[in-house]
C-alpha cells in the first residue's frame, strides 16, 4: 500500500517516489478535507486525481480520511495528495503542458470585497496556467454557492478565457 506524505511544504513538490500515472489525469485545486477528491478516486478507479490543499489544517484533515479508509482495507492508488499552493505547483511542473483531462475548483474562497476581485480565480492571471495544463477537450468544473460569483465567473470564462460553458 502507498504511505501518504502528509508533511506540509510552502513550495509544492512532487513525492520523491511519485510516477505519473499512466491514462486520465485530473487535478483539484483546493480540495480541502479531501471528501470530493476521495469520493471521486473511489468512482474513477481508471483515472488519477492529484488533489492541492494549500491549508495545513485542512490537509491534515484530508490526511486523517486517507488513513481511515486505508484502515478500512480502501486502497486509493489513483490519488495523489499534495499540500502547498496550486499555482506554484504548476509553474513548477505543468507550465503549458496540456496535462490534465479535468481541473476541478469547487466552493473557493469568494473573496466578495471589491478590492479583492483580483484574488479569484477567474480574475487572477493565474487562470491562464490552469488553461494551459488542460488538455484539448479538457473540462474545468468550478462550482460555487454564491450566485453573483457564478454569474462573474460564467462571464469571464466564456468572454475572456474563451471557455465553453457546457450544463
Amino acid at each position: 500500500m502507498r504511505a501518504f506524505d502528509c508533511r506540509f511544504t510552502p513550495r509544492v513538490d512532487l513525492p520523491e517516489d511519485f510516477v505519473w500515472p499512466r491514462g486520465a489525469v485530473d487535478l483539484e485545486i483546493g480540495c480541502g478535507k479531501g471528501l470530493h477528491a476521495i469520493s471521486y478516486a473511489r468512482e474513477n478507479p481508471e483515472r488519477h486525481l492529484i488533489a492541492v490543499e494549500r491549508t495545513r489544517e485542512k490537509f491534515a484533515g484530508f490526511c486523517s480520511r486517507l488513513v481511515s479508509h486505508r484502515e478500512k482495507g480502501i486502497a486509493l492508488a489513483n490519488l495523489s495528495p499534495l499540500c502547498g499552493d496550486a499555482i506554484p505547483f504548476l509553474v513548477h511542473h505543468f507550465s503549458e503542458e496540456e496535462i490534465f483531462s479535468r481541473v476541478f475548483i469547487l466552493y473557493p474562497n469568494p473573496y466578495p470585497k471589491p478590492s479583492q476581485a483580483n484574488k479569484r480565480f477567474h480574475n487572477a492571471p493565474a487562470m491562464s496556467l490552469i488553461q494551459s495544463s488542460l488538455q484539448t477537450g479538457g473540462e474545468l468544473t468550478l462550482a460555487t454557492n454564491e450566485v453573483w460569483y457564478a454569474d462573474e465567473a460564467r462571464k469571464r470564462l466564456c468572454q475572456d478565457w474563451k471557455f465553453t460553458l457546457h450544463r
